[in-house]
């Protein structure tokens, strides 16, 4: 919480900072942004359990963004929402020898991020750019299960739970490119591609398991993700 505190203070120096320069003699360097696309997840490392197949779900993100361009260079704070990613964690070996399997859990995703970009001046309408971002992830996960079952017959062993879902936060960051198209004086079109490293997720294993802490697993969210932007400067 308290992280989340600091962070939000900084997210709002930089309001106050991109506030403080947007003057009459700086028109259209002040923007609103309105990112959106499809995010495609995988899971880089996991300590789910040894022989565990894990199966992520790709999801739709949509964003909003302000910031303010000094010529060149750009910084801007955004908020991107990603409804649904939806994992599935399978033959998880557990104590014994036996093994257990989830049931799919709902995973919704809240990033708050400040971002930098570089924009290359080609002398056209386009703009090409580079970006890198930084800030956290609130992870908003559903309700699960988790069963075991004997290796020796394919037999339920042991009571099945349900655990509650909650809301946990990670460290974030991402790097960036893409190409701007200048529609109007007023109005940007973009297209361009993100890589996001949204930190992990961590649920308990009522039975327990080989690896990991040996009572929780751990799933770390990556995605490669594809995105329009429309940007509106004032």
């Amino acid at each position: 919480m308290k992280k989340n505190i600091l962070f939000a203070t900084c997210l709002a120096s930089t309001v106050l900072m991109i506030c403080s320069n947007a003057s009459a003699a700086s028109r259209n360097k002040f923007y609103v942004a309105v990112p959106f696309g499809y995010s495609f997840v995988n899971n880089s490392k996991s300590s789910e359990g040894s022989l565990a197949s894990t199966k992520l779900k790709n999801t739709p993100m949509v964003g909003l963004a302000a910031g303010y361009d000094f010529g060149e260079v750009r910084t801007e704070i955004s908020v991107g929402y990603r409804n649904n990613m939806r994992f599935t964690i399978n033959d998880v070996v557990s104590t014994g020898g036996n093994y257990g399997i989830y049931s799919s859990m709902s995973v919704k995703a809240y990033s708050f991020m400040v971002d930098l970009y570089k924009d290359f001046d080609i002398g056209s309408e386009f703009t090409p750019y580079i970006g890198l971002g930084l800030g956290f992830t609130n992870f908003k996960t559903g309700d699960y299960t988790f069963s075991r079952y004997l290796k020796s017959n394919n037999q339920p062993f042991g009571k099945t739970a349900t655990s509650t879902g909650k809301s946990s936060t990670s460290f974030s960051w991402r790097i960036g490119l893409g190409m701007h198209y200048k529609l109007s004086e007023s109005v940007d079109f973009g297209l361009g591609y993100a890589y996001n490293d949204f930190g992990k997720v961590t649920r308990n294993d009522p039975n327990g398991i080989l690896r990991g802490t040996g009572t929780t697993n751990k799933v770390k969210f990556k995605s490669n993700e594809i995105l329009a932007t429309i940007k509106f400067k004032f």
